[in-house]
């Protein structure tokens, strides 16, 4: 309603600068209207509200007729089932709104008793693209120029903020990203396995030592079946047998300090279906004598 109240006031301004004879019972009337559907219409704030528009002192039996007229109205509407009392065509009739004045004041809660809105519409495109038009004529190709040098300055500085703003946050450059990425290094071809299965498996380092390669591949499923750790100890450091335990405990043709069979698990072994752990270690099994010479 304010946005309204003020426009009219605008209009009473312009009528009396171009000296177009206003309806003031006309304005009294959108006015009371416009405070009946506030549910603030009273004859003394209508009579203030014209007296600011600057139309006068109203009198108070005609104030109580429009704010009578304001009541039927908003009651009419409401059984019709509007939003507002007067509609857009309601209020251009009323004020005697005219398209120049309508256009020159944005007054676009009425219409033009001289236009239909899709005339005015069609209008004002057309008004828009003449003047497209001529700007474009009379800007030069060194202008044209000149503008796009500035709008990508422009943007580069804007991206060098941005740039500075996520570097001041924490964030890499992209090429060392994209170097230092996962994607990139790819450990799980230096196994000859998948990334899923690399990562079912305990994302092993390919460069860690041969014994934690062993327990990332022996960890996996081979042959179907889980290999608990009790027998993967077993396998990498085996127990002497009980013959052996005898011979070096009390036999004389004991050995003195004979070393012990080291077992290594080779770093490129691959879980192999059907194949036991066992069988595996003891192709790369060799005594101490052996690594000696």
């Amino acid at each position: 309603m304010g946005r309204l109240i003020g426009k009219l006031r605008r209009l009473v301004e312009r009528k009396r600068e171009t000296g177009i004879p206003i309806r003031r019972r006309g304005f009294a009337t959108v006015i009371a209207c416009s405070l009946a559907d506030a549910a603030e219409l009273s004859t003394p704030d209508l009579r203030r509200l014209v007296e600011w528009l600057g139309l006068g002192d109203l009198q108070i039996d005609t104030a109580q007729a429009i704010v009578a007229d304001g009541f039927r109205r908003r009651d009419v509407a409401r059984a019709q089932g509007w939003t507002s009392t007067l509609s857009p065509r309601e209020i251009g009739e009323l004020v005697d709104l005219v398209a120049v004045e309508r256009d020159e004041l944005a007054f676009w809660q009425a219409h033009a008793i001289d236009e239909t809105p899709a005339a005015g519409k069609a209008r004002r495109a057309a008004d828009r693209a003449r003047a497209a038009a001529r700007r474009k004529a009379e800007t030069s190709e060194e202008d044209v120029q000149a503008a796009d040098a500035a709008a990508a300055q422009k943007r580069a500085r804007n991206a060098a903020r941005m740039r500075a703003t996520r570097r001041n946050g924490g964030a890499k450059p992209r090429e060392e990203y994209e170097g230092a990425s996962l994607t990139k290094r790819a450990p799980w071809l230096h196994f000859g396995w998948s990334r899923r299965t690399w990562e079912r498996k305990g994302k092993p380092d390919p460069v860690a030592s041969p014994c934690a390669v062993a327990s990332a591949c022996t960890g996996g499923l081979i042959g179907g079946k889980r290999i608990a750790e009790r027998e993967m100890r077993s396998v990498l450091h085996p127990k002497p047998s009980r013959h052996e335990v005898g011979r070096s405990e009390g036999s004389p043709q004991a050995i003195p300090d004979a070393p012990r069979a080291v077992s290594i698990v080779p770093s490129s072994i691959r879980p192999i279906a059907g194949r036991s752990l066992r069988a595996i270690a003891a192709r790369s099994t060799f005594s101490g004598a052996e690594v000696a010479a």
